[in-house]
This record gives C-alpha cells, sequence and structure tokens, in this order.
C-alpha cells in the first residue's frame, strides 16, 4: 500500500495543485508526486539510496534517454528539411523548364502551313 500523500501521474496528467515531481518511475512511465517540501526531500533520499545501495546515479538514465530522444528530433527534423529541399528544387526545375519552353516557342519563326 502506497503512503497517503503519495500521488502517481501517468503520462500527460495534470500534478495536482501543491504536489512536485519526486521522480520519475520508468517502469510504470509515470512521476511520483509529493506534497512540494516533501518532494525535494524525498527526491534526494531515494537519490542517496541509490547512489549507496547500486553506487550509481539514478538521473543517468534520464539524461541518457533524454539525449536520445533529442537527437532522433533533430535527425528527423533535419532530414524532413532536406526532403523539402530536394523537392522545392525539383518543383523549380520543372518551372524553369516549362518557361523555357514556352519562351522557345515564343521566340521561335513560325511556319505558315503554305510552302
Amino acid at each position: 500500500m502506497h503512503p497517503p500523500l503519495r500521488r502517481i501521474i501517468d503520462q500527460g496528467e495534470i500534478v495536482p495543485q501543491g504536489y512536485g515531481v519526486a521522480w520519475r518511475d520508468w517502469n510504470r512511465d509515470a512521476a511520483i508526486c509529493y506534497p512540494v517540501p516533501l518532494n525535494v526531500l524525498l527526491g534526494w533520499l531515494r537519490f542517496a539510496y541509490i547512489w549507496i545501495r547500486f553506487r550509481a546515479v539514478p538521473h543517468s538514465l534520464d539524461r541518457c534517454i533524454r539525449g536520445i530522444i533529442a537527437t532522433a528530433e533533430r535527425d528527423a527534423y533535419s532530414r524532413g528539411y532536406d526532403r523539402g529541399l530536394r523537392q522545392q528544387d525539383g518543383y523549380r526545375a520543372g518551372w524553369s523548364a516549362a518557361f523555357a519552353k514556352i519562351e522557345a516557342d515564343l521566340v521561335a519563326p513560325r511556319h505558315s502551313g503554305n510552302p
């Protein structure tokens, strides 16, 4: 059973007023929240427990995942931007060819059908 002050906030939900995020639960994809002064204290206690127990920084996973997501978003944006530029260049080339054909037809002397 969870302590009565603990609130588990799922992805997309709003944190209740007066509560703050103490840590992220990656297994549930949720945030564990406690009342505001208590969330900082319990977050640091959890950090210290994990550090002492496992000799690991728990937030390094958080930083790593955020870095991977940010890199993937930047790469996807760059690929889409480049694809749009290539399509735009093809569009311009098509118009240029069409206008060149029209200009050539307008400038070229016309032959009447009679020899």
